[in-house]
């Protein structure tokens, strides 16, 4: 026999699982509302097929003594139940589904009593025990349930007791039966149900992450490249008018390198938090990789896209706080507007991508827009990427070279090599153009040999201890066998290593610092000088000059450009050239034209300069007579000084 603490605990268990298998409405507000809409055609089947019923039973069902009543309240049930099927033609909340199956089992219960209060005859009391397990199937909660239930069971208990007195246990049996039947079957089904949705429900959030992983960035919440192109392809099958801009952070990549990835994730997350404030509402703003996003805006004027860009521009220029620091960036923006020439994704998508390039280029920070001009700019642009992929190498490319002067002993120390390329199509094409396109096309790696072994074959005739200077593109630092071609090169052309000084730019190494270290160490083994090539025009990365073994700093023209505007210029290009000698660099004044200039330069100390106030960019045939020119000039100086 049980202590009563384990009989208790029997019970209280046996309780709860009851009142577990009893739970038909499921407890979760979400599969709730999804079993609602899953009852709503079980419902609307039960309310059709119980007014086709009670029509029939309208039609043909008579009672003797009957005044009517019970064909008119059929008829009424019939109505009502027509009025409650339509109702029921669109989707309805739980509580209004409850309410239907509740009138409807009502109705049902009504008819019920006043058959048997017409005549009775006790075969007619099972009809209260069939309509149970109909009323648990369906209802659309479980209060409605158990109301629908608990009306049908007091109305049989009721006319029991009236009518059956000598047998009121055995019908309470087949009561307990039907009651057992109707929560056993609900419970039952409901289960299975309620199993199925939450199944369905968890493929369905499966679904909704796989898709909004597929069309949203994961790190800052906007959309993604694909969902930006979906976008953007449905703006173009439209009629509307609107502006694509591509924004590009300037200065992300050494946040990542200072400050780690964290931070340049925080970054991100943040720029993109402020360029959602800062585009006007109903735009598209999306990430499309690394730190590149891009936007979408319809109905603005070029006035008004150009206002909105500049202020994205602008808004990113604010400093981000990074792990208690702060750390500054820019932005450059370039816009695209779609009109008839510009109908398809694909050229929107290239004339933003050229806006931006100009943007980086020549107003860093600002914003541009594609125009007619730009336009031509990239029909010749693709005249000279098509004319590049067909070059005969060593026909078509020259090596020309400006001379570098020692102010301090007013002579040449060296010459910078510089590329020229006459096309047979194309003319004589600068190099400003044609260097960029082979970057764009690839063919720069192949380039570089070609042109190195022409200069150092050039240099070779020049007295010794005249330097030549080349400069290399970031690809060529970027791959292994590109720098290895140029290794072979310098080893097979016989000159002094210490004679060839080759030029990088700072974002040369920003595009993969480990590699262009790499390439830069093989250079520099075999005795090769190196110059930081355009100093001050980039990041002015002052790390390079500690990781770096740099020779010359090459003083970018911008600043010898400024120093005609206040002794703030002066005071910039002083304070380079007295960092350079305190590393033991030589500093190089780039593009050195005016006499003014050189007065200046020679006032702050600077030594050595090269432009065309000195040089323009000679033939190497030409090299020779200027430099004996150069010692004639010199000489002569020496001899009037004499006299």
């Amino acid at each position: 026999m049980w202590r009563n603490s384990e009989g208790v605990g029997f019970i209280a268990a046996f309780g709860q699982r009851f009142r577990t298998l009893l739970r038909l409405t499921p407890s979760d507000p979400l599969v709730s509302q999804a079993l609602g809409a899953e009852m709503r055609p079980v419902i609307r089947g039960y309310v059709a097929i119980a007014g086709l019923y009670f029509l029939i039973n309208a039609l043909f069902y008579r009672v003797e003594g009957d005044p009517g009543l019970i064909p008119a309240m059929s008829v009424l049930t019939s109505v009502l139940c027509v009025v409650m099927w339509g109702y029921l033609r669109v989707a309805r909340p739980t509580a209004q589904l409850d309410l239907v199956s509740l009138n409807v089992n009502g109705l049902v219960i009504a008819n019920t009593v006043i058959d048997i209060a017409m005549e009775y005859q006790p075969l007619k009391l099972i009809n209260f025990i069939l309509v149970l397990p109909v009323f648990a199937l369906c209802g659309a909660t479980q209060r409605g349930i158990i109301l629908s239930v608990l009306a049908g069971v007091s109305a049989f208990i009721a006319f029991a007791l009236r009518f059956e007195t000598g047998h009121v246990e055995l019908w309470l049996w087949l009561l307990i039966a039907g009651v057992v039947t109707a929560f056993g079957l609900a419970a039952v089904i409901r289960a299975a149900m309620r199993r199925s949705l939450v199944a369905r429900l968890e493929a369905d959030r499966h679904r909704d992450e796989a898709l909004h992983l597929a069309a949203y960035d994961v790190l800052t919440g906007l959309p993604n490249r694909r969902e930006f192109l979906r976008a953007l392809d449905g703006l173009c099958a439209s009629a509307r008018s609107f502006h694509l801009v591509l924004i590009d952070l300037d200065g992300f990549k050494p946040v990542n390198d200072i400050f780690g990835h964290a931070a340049g994730d925080h970054v991100l997350r943040e720029a993109g938090r402020r360029m959602i404030q800062a585009a006007p509402t109903g735009s598209l703003i999306a990430r499309l990789g690394g730190d590149e996003f891009a936007l979408l805006m319809t109905d603005l004027s070029d006035a008004e896209a150009i206002v909105v860009a500049v202020g994205i521009c602008r808004a990113l220029e604010a400093p981000f706080a990074v792990d208690g620091e702060l750390a500054s960036l820019s932005a450059s923006a370039g816009l695209a507007r779609r009109d008839e020439e510009a109908a398809l994704a694909s050229r929107l998508l290239e004339q933003a991508d050229y806006a931006l390039y100009r943007a980086k280029h020549l107003r860093r920070g600002e914003a541009v827009l594609f125009d007619s001009a730009h336009a031509r700019e990239v029909r010749d642009a693709q005249a000279v990427e098509q004319a590049l992929r067909t070059i005969n190498m060593e026909a078509e490319l020259s090596v020309v070279f400006q001379p570098q002067y020692d102010l301090d002993n007013r002579t040449t120390i060296g010459f910078e090599a510089l590329a020229r390329w006459h096309s047979p199509r194309l003319g004589c094409v600068p190099a400003d153009r044609f260097i960029p396109a082979a970057e764009r096309v690839g063919v720069i790696t192949a380039m570089t040999p070609v042109l190195l072994a022409k200069a150092l074959r050039a240099a070779a005739e020049w007295p010794a201890g005249m330097r030549v200077s080349f400069n290399l593109s970031a690809r060529d630092l970027m791959s292994p066998s590109a720098t290895q071609r140029v290794c072979d090169i310098v080893r097979a052309s016989g000159l002094d290593p210490a004679c060839i000084e080759f030029e990088i730019t700072e974002t040369a190494m920003l595009t993969d610092f480990e590699q262009a270290m790499t390439a830069v160490s093989e250079l520099k083994a075999l005795g090769t000088r190196l110059s930081l090539d355009d100093f001050g025009a980039g990041y002015s990365n002052f790390g390079y000059l500690n990781d770096i073994e740099v020779d010359t700093l090459k003083i970018d023209q911008a600043f010898i450009r400024r120093l005609s505007e206040g002794p703030r210029g002066a005071q910039i290009v002083k304070i380079m050239l007295d960092m350079a000698a305190t590393l033991g660099m030589d500093a190089v004044m780039e593009g050195v034209e005016t006499e003014a200039q050189l007065h200046q330069l020679r006032a702050i100390g600077a030594r050595y300069i090269q432009g065309y106030l000195i040089g323009r960019p000679i033939p190497a045939d030409d090299v020779a007579d200027y430099l004996a020119g150069e010692a004639h000039r010199r000489a002569t100086t020496l001899y009037l000084a004499r006299g």
